[in-house]
């Protein structure tokens, strides 16, 4: 895979990301209904849901 700054590049990485599927096992932050970058300021990470 050739790095290309673009959306259509974006999306399709996200297509074939085959760990995808763990997003929805945590909280993701939002703002004004959106989700948000995370930058982790420790070892904990985001929450899980379990």
């Amino acid at each position: 895979m050739t790095y290309e700054n673009s959306l259509a590049f974006a999306l399709q990485a996200d297509a074939d990301d085959t760990l995808n599927h763990f997003r929805n096992r945590f909280f993701i932050p939002e703002s004004d209904g959106k989700s948000v970058i995370y930058f982790c300021g420790n070892s904990l990470g985001l929450q899980p849901k379990t």
